[in-house]
């Protein structure tokens, strides 16, 4: 059935989530965090904002916009980009907040935009700011006019250096278990055949994150605490056991890296990507 436009403005369940030494260890065991564990132990990655959103998403019944639980499934992240306020830090309660800012027609169905906000419940300030797209296939947008202002990452700078990004087999088990997102595209071959899929496909969060964790690595020492920022589209399927290459530009006066992650025949997976960093 169609989405409304009238789910714009609504906001979503919001969840609360205890950040433990045993969740941020994990979540950079999944995407080989370089950082020390002793720092994972107060302070987690940045891009760990994706599995807190994942819990509000993925835990928000098909029904409340109206969607069956066949167009639940075809739903697919279409975009990522997140605002890192101040750190993520362990022994902290976190609430996830998500509401609809956007969203319109597109030929696959619907892009609707949901603004995420991770607040320290402690004092009630934000942490994370993040705009998340997704594209709800096979369903039409109606109502008025819905041409809100959907947002994505756009890389203009030349990408003038490259990095290749291994993807071990067993990237989307070990990624959705460190991760705790869990699609069964990503781990259930059976699953992905069944949408049409030829193999398991590699969580976009993912990449998004394996990304900004090469680029931190090469510009900044290792430290995502110099994170600002990390975006990118989710254009193109990655399978594990296929290495991608990250093609990337150099810091421009204002912190900026472009970059694009591209599979060994050259097609975009994540593309229009840029990673701010502090000085």
């Amino acid at each position: 059935m169609p989405l409304d436009i009238s789910i714009v403005g609504r906001e979503l369940d919001a969840v609360e989530v205890d950040l433990t030494a045993r969740r941020s260890l994990a979540f950079a065991a999944g995407i080989d965090d370089p950082a020390e564990a002793g720092l994972r132990c107060e302070i987690a990655s940045p891009f760990q904002c994706a599995a807190f959103e994942w819990l509000s998403a993925g835990g928000t019944p098909p029904g409340t916009l109206g969607l069956t639980n066949e167009e639940a499934a075809r739903v697919v992240h279409a975009a990522q980009d997140s605002t890192f306020l101040r750190p993520l830090r362990t022994g902290r309660r976190y609430r996830i907040v998500p509401r609809i800012v956007a969203a319109r027609n597109i030929r696959a169905g619907a892009l609707v935009e949901t603004e995420v906000l991770t607040i320290d419940a402690g004092d009630d300030a934000p942490v994370i700011r993040t705009l998340s797209s997704a594209i709800y296939r096979g369903t039409p947008l109606t109502g008025a006019a819905g041409e809100g202002p959907v947002r994505a990452a756009v890389a203009a700078a030349p990408l003038t250096e490259a990095i290749i990004v291994p993807v071990d087999r067993w990237l989307p088990h070990i990624y959705t278990e460190c991760a705790d997102i869990w699609n069964p595209i990503h781990t259930e071959p059976d699953a992905a055949r069944a949408v049409g899929l030829p193999d398991l496909i590699v969580h976009g969060t993912a990449l998004w994150a394996l990304s900004g964790r090469a680029l931190v690595r090469r510009f900044a020492g290792g430290d995502s605490a110099r994170a600002a920022s990390l975006a990118g589209r989710f254009v193109g399927m990655a399978f594990p056991g296929r290495p991608l290459t990250l093609r990337h530009g150099h810091p421009d006066g204002a912190g900026d890296i472009a970059f694009e992650l591209v599979d060994g025949e050259d097609r975009p997976v994540v593309a229009a990507g840029r990673l701010s960093l502090r000085g």
